[in-house]
């Protein structure tokens, strides 16, 4: 069968005979009973009739695989989605001796129908052996039939059947690759989106006269375009657009856009005259009986939504025109694909774009994202830390004694979906803890991890149901969602597109349980746009004191008080209003807005005069140094209250203020929940950006009465999220977050480990490796951290867990515990070592020395400025310069048409990248220069130096002054290099490394070769010791391995900085002349070209000899080392 017969069969109404003849056509040998298998015991509830029509056998290299092919009738009312463990518990018991499974569900009565593969029922072990797998299979499933466009699912096996007898499992398995689909998608999505902003932006009637030439404005109103055209092909699909008048929901147009499209007078001005009133008049318009005509004299049924996704921004873009083409292709490109509303599970997968697919899209369209810090989490991570979290939550609130059976029997509960005799009389406890669990995500990202959490209540409450009930029915979906999602979902993100994804995988999820549509409710005060970790009215930190105890200070402070509560109450009330979609939201909106203004008016009003200082502090020393400090601090206070009362006066102005206690008082504000604060669970996936390259993103900190004794050099920005995270959980509460290791031994991270140690107890970590790919395409090395605030146990062990690699493949199914020696209670400032592998042997440090004590260790030049910027253009208006210009580090073209003297040129000097370092050896071509300008005393005697420099002067004037630079300063020295070691060895006999590196990467150099600070530079001080020597243990597999075990790395990176250098045991050899002549002669063999294997085996022999390592050793270190045991032994030194 070619693709297009199997498109139109998959398009067709499920006919047993027709699907046989495809499989058979499809695969070699496929083999059918005459009178298929009727399977008994199974489960009626689910299915009324299940048949087993064959095999499909494939041969993979000799070794047969049977796929098993089953026919399943479903029983009423099933709902596939609300139904996944029966289904997947339907047919376990027959699945003995086979490799995988291929499953139809279908109904008569209906025209779709299910192709699902049920895949990795078995595989192989470490010897070969074909084993079961223990995991729990993985489930694909495309959806056929009428309706649907099903041109994935044929392109897929129209390439199987072209495989013939070679078709292997992982061929059948890529035809169900909901991977490869989900970047097709993006891929042409991304281009559709990209035209559409190209276009507007090459029409100055749009760029300029209706956006203000801002194309950030253009780009965010195209990606609320699409993604307001997506949103509708998830409804269309539910059969709620363009139903006829007197039909019932359900019944609507399923190709409705493309119609609406296709039938436009004028497709030119679809837009303007078509969407703009689908999308504000009238799926945002309430309407009687939902009736629009879109197209004159043709009355249709169409929702009203509210909710906000289609709230209007700007009257003036219903002007907007776009060419019929734009549209055309759009709506041709999203008819290829089947959409499907409902999100998957790790382990079930609908080969279909779905609301998930939808979030992470738009996080991928997210201005500079990777920038930013904000990567994508994996679905198999988000259900990992939902259920782990919530297991948590569940036992600290149940109590039961048996702790250990406890956490068995919700562990059952939430992952197999079953209900041990333990937790039968605690159901109504249960049901009652997941009503009132308060979750939340700090940086909400497109809300993965509290829809996640979402899904797992609703199981767990489904779950319960299902066991006191028997089955489903009566089973409100939809009413327990919405409870859930007001009651207990929270999120918080600095981005607004963000948070538009979130609030709109929300709406969908509420959308997926109803059989005909309600208007959605209102996110605003649950979901909102903030800044998490510093609150700011503008350029101004208002670090509000929320635990000031007025009542001591008298009748004012009591009235304070007493209106303060007030506030809270009615802002808590009226943003539970709020939620309602037939509330009143513009009288809520600007009520709520009030308060908050009239309450931080307050607060400040309160810190004035209680912690305040108003008039000028005279006198000297320390105390009136703090004194003067408070004094400007409540100077500041009182014109952030004049500021708020000018806001207050100008009710059209928005409010872009978030406060944790102000925004979700119910929550966190102690004067609301009786010193009960906190929520149940922190989650998330904080943003990872270092402080090296953005300055000005950690300025705040410094400047935040909260954070400034937090801040120290060198952090990263989840360290404050993770800090964050323990303040805003509450005393039996639990944190999780996925997050790099670094904050565990950087010299960054000491105020993070002390907050932590201080405030916390680690109850565990999951310790991703290297080995587990966490992120796509991206080097990040990732940890999973639990912690709570429940009082400190000092014999409760940190527990450390490791993924299960053994299939190669990234699984958190199966998790290796290594106990840690630690508890928290132990831990300090001082870095922490927590991953010593149990495998990990010390290398005999006898008669050895530390490579620190017979060499100096330095890093390279730092300029201050090695060319010029984009921000230094900007920044200091330098609009006749251009980016990349050379200041001190200057291109090859450059320093041949400054015409330096030669006088000047002894100042000039070679400059290398680090890249242009390999391992032994490094490139000799420069393409670079430096100006070494520390060594001038005089500038003014080398005038094309001087000439060139003062062309940059702002620039260098506004470097950061470090003590170099303010000793220049005071000899008037400008030109001098922000960082300039004199006593590093540059010019002759050295080694030198990069800073960051996969492996080892150690070479020579004897010749001038100068670099930044992300190399460094080993000159051997001892003359006991050659650099050539040194060079061949730095070189070897042993120190590989030394690295691996001892210093931090980034993603797969080693670190290779000064102080893990320094540690490097190096042990002396009586006949060094050995090792130096393989130095040589590798070094010589590197220059011509010509390949050093052999050599460099010998020399490891000889490092591993020489460091008196056992054979059983050297295999550990080098799995690959040849020598037989009695080789090894038999080498003398």
């Amino acid at each position: 069968m070619n693709q297009q017969q199997i498109q139109q069969l998959f398009q067709l109404r499920y006919n047993q005979n027709n699907w046989k003849q495809f499989l058979s056509q499809s695969f070699s040998d496929a083999r059918f009973h005459s009178t298929p298998d009727v399977l008994t015991g199974i489960n009626t509830d689910v299915a009324t009739q299940v048949l087993r029509l064959g095999y499909v056998n494939l041969n993979e290299s000799g070794i047969e695989r049977n796929i098993a092919v089953y026919d399943v009738t479903l029983a009423p009312g099933i709902v596939l989605e609300r139904n996944r463990v029966g289904l997947r518990n339907l047919l376990r018991k027959y699945w003995k001796d086979i490799d995988a499974a291929f499953i139809v569900y279908h109904r008569p009565e209906n025209p779709n129908w299910r192709f699902t593969y049920v895949s990795e029922l078995t595989g192989f072990d470490a010897e070969g052996e074909l084993i079961k797998v223990k995991t729990e299979p993985k489930r694909y499933t495309y959806i056929l039939g009428e309706g649907e466009s099903c041109r994935t699912a044929a392109e897929r096996f129209a390439i199987v059947a072209k495989k013939g007898n070679k078709t292997s499992l992982d061929d059948v398995k890529d035809a169900f690759s909901v991977e490869k689909l989900s970047k097709s998608f993006f891929d042409e999505y991304k281009k559709h989106y990209e035209l559409f902003c190209a276009y507007m932006v090459s029409k100055p009637n749009i760029r300029q006269t209706i956006f203000n030439g801002d194309d950030k404005a253009i780009r965010d109103f195209n990606k609320k375009l699409l993604g307001r055209i997506v949103f509708l092909y998830f409804i269309q699909k539910k059969g709620w657009l363009g139903v006829p008048e007197n039909s019932a929901w359900g019944q609507g147009d399923p190709d409705f856009l493309w119609n609406l499209f296709n039938n436009a007078r004028n497709k030119g001005l679809f837009y303007s005259e078509y969407l703009t009133r689908l999308f504000f008049d009238t799926l945002n318009t309430p309407r009687p009986n939902d009736i629009i005509e879109l197209k004159k004299g043709e009355p249709i049924k169409i929702p009203f939504l509210n909710g906000g996704l289609f709230e209007e921004d700007n009257k003036n873009y219903r002007n907007l025109i776009f060419p019929a083409e734009l549209f055309e292709n759009l709506l041709l490109f999203f008819n290829q694909y089947n959409f499907t509303i409902y999100e998957d599970d790790p382990n079930d997968h609908t080969v279909a774009v779905d609301p998930e697919m939808l979030g992470h899209i738009f996080e991928n369209l997210l201005e500079d994202n990777k920038d930013k810090g904000a990567y994508y989490t994996p679905k198999e991570i988000v259900h990992y830390m939902c259920q782990e979290s919530l297991i948590e939550y569940l036992c600290t609130t149940l109590q039961i004694e048996d702790e250990a059976k406890e956490k068995e029997a919700v562990t059952a509960l939430l992952k197999q979906k079953e209900i041990d005799d333990i937790l039968k009389p605690e159901l109504e406890n249960i049901n009652n803890a997941l009503d009132k669990v308060k979750i939340c995500d700090p940086a909400i990202g497109s809300g993965a991890f509290p829809m996640g959490l979402l899904k797992e209540i609703f199981t767990a409450k489904q779950t319960l149901y299902t066991f006191e009930n028997g089955n489903t029915e009566g089973f409100d979906a939809s009413g327990i969602k919405l409870n859930i999602i007001q009651n207990s979902i929270y999120g918080v993100d600095i981005e607004k597109g963000a948070v538009d994804i979130a609030r709109l995988r929300f709406w969908l999820s509420l959308v997926v349980d109803e059989e005909a549509p309600k208007a959605l409710p209102n996110l605003d005060y649950k979901i909102v746009v903030g800044n998490s970790l510093v609150s700011k009215l503008g350029d101004d930190i208002i670090d509000i004191d929320w635990n000031l105890n007025e009542t001591s200070h008298g009748l004012f402070g009591a009235e304070l008080a007493l209106k303060k509560a007030e506030l809270l109450k009615k802002i808590s009330k009226e943003q539970k209003e709020f939620f309602n979609p037939i509330s009143d939201k513009k009288k809520l909106a600007a009520d709520i807005r009030k308060l908050k203004i009239d309450l931080l008016i307050n607060q400040l009003e309160l810190m004035v005069k209680t912690e305040g200082i108003e008039t000028l502090p005279n006198g000297n020393g320390k105390a009136i140094t703090k004194q003067t400090e408070r004094y400007l601090e409540t100077l500041g206070w009182k014109q952030q209250i004049e500021k708020l009362k000018k806001l207050k006066a100008k009710p059209e102005e928005p409010l872009q203020f978030f406060d944790w206690k102000l925004d979700f008082p119910e929550v966190l504000n102690p004067n609301l929940t009786n010193n009960k604060d906190g929520f149940d669970i922190v989650i998330g996936n904080p943003p990872y950006i270092g402080q090296k390259g953005n300055k000005k993103l950690f300025e705040p900190f410094k400047k935040s009465t909260k954070w400034k004794n937090f801040y120290e050099r060198k952090q990263d920005i989840y360290y404050y999220f993770i800090a964050q995270g323990i303040e805003l959980i509450s005393p039996f509460g639990t944190l999780s977050y996925i997050n790099p290791p670094y904050f565990l031994t950087a010299e960054g991270g000491k105020n993070l480990r002390k907050f932590i140690a201080e405030n916390s107890n680690i109850t565990k970590i999951l310790n991703l490796s290297e080995s587990y790919n966490v992120f796509e395409n991206v080097s990040i090395n990732s940890l999973i951290l639990f912690l709570d605030k429940k009082p400190a146990n000092e014999s409760k062990r940190i527990e450390i867990f490791y993924p299960d690699l053994s299939d190669g493949k990234n699984n958190l199914q199966n998790l290796a515990l290594i106990q840690s020696k630690f508890s928290t209670k132990e831990l300090s400032s001082a870095e922490w070592y927590l991953f010593k592998e149990d495998k990990t042997f010390e290398i005999k440090l006898s008669n050895t020395i530390n490579l620190g004590a017979i060499s100096t260790i330095s890093p390279g030049i730092q300029t201050g400025c090695d060319k010029v910027s984009k921000s230094h253009i900007e920044n200091y208006g330098l609009k006749t310069l251009e980016k990349g210009e050379g200041i001190f580090v200057i291109s090859d073209f450059e320093y041949k048409s400054l015409n330096f003297t030669d006088k000047e040129k002894q100042f000039i000097k070679p400059f290398y990248k680090n890249s242009q370092i390999n391992k032994w050896t490094h490139e000799t071509n420069n393409f670079d220069w430096i100006i070494i300008t520390n060594r001038i005393d005089n500038i003014s005697e080398y005038p094309n130096i001087k000439k060139h420099l003062l062309k940059y002067k702002v620039i260098l004037d506004n470097r950061y002054r470090n003590f170099a630079l303010i000793n220049a300063d005071k000899e008037g020295k400008w030109w001098y290099l922000y960082g300039y070691r004199p006593n590093t060895n540059f010019d002759s006999d050295k080694i030198v490394l990069p800073y960051r590196s996969m492996t080892n990467t150690f070479a020579y150099s004897d010749m001038s070769f100068y670099s930044s600070i992300d190399v460094f530079y080993i000159n051997v001080t001892n003359n006991e010791y050659s650099t050539k020597y040194i060079l061949v243990i730095l070189c070897s597999k042993l120190i590989e391995y030394w690295l691996k075990n001892n210093c931090k790395k980034k993603g797969k990176m080693f670190e290779l900085y000064q102080k893990p250098l320094s540690m490097i045991p190096i042990k002396k050899m009586k006949d060094k002349k050995i090792v130096e002549n393989i130095s040589d002669e590798i070094l010589r063999l590197k220059q011509e070209g010509k390949s050093t294997l052999a050599l460099e085996k010998k020399s490891n022999s000889i490092i591993y000899k020489l460091y008196e390592l056992t054979y059983k050793e050297v295999k550990l270190i080098d799995p690959e080392f040849e020598l037989s045991e009695q080789e090894y032994v038999a080498i003398k030194l």
